[in-house]
């Protein structure tokens, strides 16, 4: 019996809605802390939402920002207390519930979950911004502090070198003061002895 065009559509809706369901894997036997994949880019006007999957440990999977990884967004925002025992191991997020336009950012609020990078993003704008996200989350949820030392050491080298400058400037300075006086010195020694030759003289003619 052939099939209709209209069922014929009606399947391949189907499959294009579940192939359109994305999904992501919390924890595994060999990993608990582990989230797989990191992050999905998700077609929002054929997708309604991604499903999350626990394997192992209890996790509370919620919503969160990119400035704020591991904290709570608060009312409205997406959150799921899963418990390993449950015969159910999995939730769906529903883009429509979400608050906001994607990028979407979750983590797994369960004890110290988050800070050892159980993250996840929907529609993140590249690869890059993923990381930096995660980076945050491993760092305690907040930007990880730029370091300085490198230009203290710089000023510090710059401080040291002018002094040390500026020392031999200084004893460049006094060794050609030091140089002056010397040649006064011998400058009046010279009048000196011109002028009791010039006396010795004059008393020879006299005489």
């Amino acid at each position: 019996m052939p099939i209709s065009h209209a069922l014929l559509l009606l399947i391949l809706t189907a499959v294009k809605q579940i192939t359109a369901q994305n999904y992501v894997t919390v924890g595994s036997l060999a990993n608990p802390f582990s989230i797989r994949p990191p992050y999905v880019d998700v077609d929002l006007n054929s997708s309604t939402g991604i499903a999350v999957t626990f394997e192992s440990v209890s996790s509370v999977i919620q919503q969160s920002t990119f400035e704020n990884p591991c904290t709570w967004g608060g009312e409205g925002y997406f959150s799921y207390n899963y418990t390993a025992t449950v015969s159910t191991p999995s939730v769906t997020i529903k883009f429509s519930d979400l608050p906001g336009q994607p990028p979407y950012w979750f983590f797994d609020a369960a004890s110290d979950h988050c800070k050892r990078g159980m993250v996840f993003a929907v529609n993140p704008e590249s690869e890059s911004q993923f990381n930096d996200f995660r980076t945050r989350a491993l760092s305690g949820g907040v930007a990880p502090t730029a370091t300085v030392q490198s230009g203290l050491t710089n000023s510090s080298a710059t401080s040291a070198t002018g002094s040390a400058s500026e020392a031999a400037q200084t004893t460049d300075g006094s060794n050609s003061e030091g140089g002056n006086d010397d040649g006064a010195m011998s400058l009046s020694a010279s009048m000196f002895f011109v002028s009791m030759l010039a006396a010795i003289t004059s008393g020879w003619a006299v005489l």
